[in-house]
């Protein structure tokens, strides 16, 4: 049978299916919720949920399971471009995996007017039970949020959450540049934290970033704007790429954020990691065993873990912005930023290798592409390679690359 005969709602057959596989699915969803302990856990069922049934039996088996709260998502468009976008896009799905395009998408559009035949919007209250529901217009464009009466979520704190990711993401375009400000003053010294400038090769690796950027927004006709910490690093990096274009007549927006610094090793700061092992072993043997938990002994010290906390409103911050924004962060940051964007798991972001390129995030339909542009130091040739491509750049090994493996005992 056709899709649009397989979701029709009157076909009492199918609807069995559907209803079927649905609830294997949330079994599914369940089941994970369940296998994850020590920490607040997501699982979202990607389904239709269209009818006020549907939504009573996933209620009703979500009730059975002590520890999980229920939240209804409702994505309602009322931008036709938008639609007709959406509608291009679907067209990629595999069921639609070798059809003729102009089928498919007529295929399509009789399955969206079976499923407006049933459709019927989330209500406040539905079948005598207060419902928990967020409902997103136009990808962002309206929130609205009703909290339900389910005593088993006494707290707001994961509605709240998706709600204000669901406010910052948009589907305009946007190109978000990483780039590790490095190395300072104190990292040719070995030695942590520390509030020193740039050390020569950083400058070079500043006026480098400046030519690219000249570049880019030449051929885009936009300026870039940049986000970076209060580190005397950061600062001087950015006042070199404040001014625009080769004569420098305007200047690029820059945003100068302290929740954008390193992460604060408290008492280690200034400190060499000869000086840790020899002065404070049994941290350092800490600190190996779990590097995503550990924390800097001493006023400020923070761990892996307060990193993602503080970064968090900055990762909402980047999903807001259209066009192009750069990022000049340090090793640790950068690993955050990467983690969000790459999807990585929390355990394996401590341990991610940070490119020497500049990081290029360019959002598509299925996330963020991600490029590495190698500049050039020392008046080297520029090149550009994919993850899993071969390096492009003339020679084997700049002398960036040789500093940060020097650094490796240190992240």
């Amino acid at each position: 049978a056709s899709l649009p005969t397989f979701f029709n709602p009157h076909n009492a057959e199918a609807k069995q299916q559907r209803e079927r596989m649905a609830m294997q699915c949330l079994d599914d969803t369940i089941e994970f919720l369940n296998s994850v302990k020590g920490c607040v856990s997501v699982g979202i069922l990607d389904a239709t949920n269209t009818t006020i049934e549907r939504r009573s039996h996933v209620f009703d088996r979500v009730a059975q399971e002590p520890g999980i709260s229920l939240l209804f998502l409702e994505s309602i468009c009322e931008d036709d471009a938008m639609l007709q976008e959406n509608y291009r896009l679907k067209l990629k799905n595999a069921d639609y995996d070798g059809a003729d395009a102009c089928q498919a998408q007529a295929d399509f559009m009789k399955r969206v007017k079976q499923y407006e035949q049933a459709y019927q919007p989330v209500e406040d209250v539905e079948d005598g039970v207060a419902r928990n529901y967020i409902k997103m217009v136009d990808a962002g464009r309206k929130l609205i949020k009703c909290r339900g009466s389910d005593q088993r979520s006494k707290s707001d704190v994961v509605p709240k959450l998706v709600f204000d990711l669901l406010g910052s993401l948009h589907l305009g375009t946007r190109t978000i540049f990483l780039m590790v400000v490095a190395p300072s003053e104190n990292d040719v010294k070995g030695v942590l934290g520390g509030d020193t400038g740039l050390a020569p090769l950083g400058k070079e690796r500043a006026r480098a970033l400046r030519s690219f950027l000249c570049a880019r927004e030449a051929e885009e006709k936009e300026n870039a704007q940049v986000i970076c910490g209060t580190h005397q690093r950061h600062l001087e990096t950015v006042s070199l790429l404040k001014k625009v274009g080769c004569g420098g007549n305007r200047t690029r927006r820059v945003l100068k954020m302290q929740r954008m610094n390193e992460m604060c090793v408290g008492t280690f700061d200034n400190m060499s990691v000869a000086e840790i092992e020899q002065l404070y072993p049994e941290e350092a043997e800490s600190r190996r065993k779990d590097k995503l938990n550990y924390r800097y002994p001493g006023e400020g010290g923070e761990s892996y873990q307060d990193l993602v906390s503080r970064m968090h409103e900055h990762i909402l911050r980047l999903e807001q912005y259209q066009g192009s924004t750069v990022v000049i962060c340090d090793k640790r940051v950068c690993r955050v930023l990467l983690a969000y964007f790459r999807d990585t798991p929390l355990k394996d972001m401590p341990y991610l290798k940070v490119p020497t390129e500049l990081v290029e995030l360019e959002r598509s339909h299925s996330g963020f592409h991600e490029k590495l542009h190698s500049m050039p130091w020392r008046g080297r040739v520029s090149g550009l390679y994919e993850p899993g491509s071969p390096h492009l750049s003339v020679g084997h090994e700049d002398s960036f690359d040789r500093f940060l493996r020097t650094q490796v005992s240190m992240d």
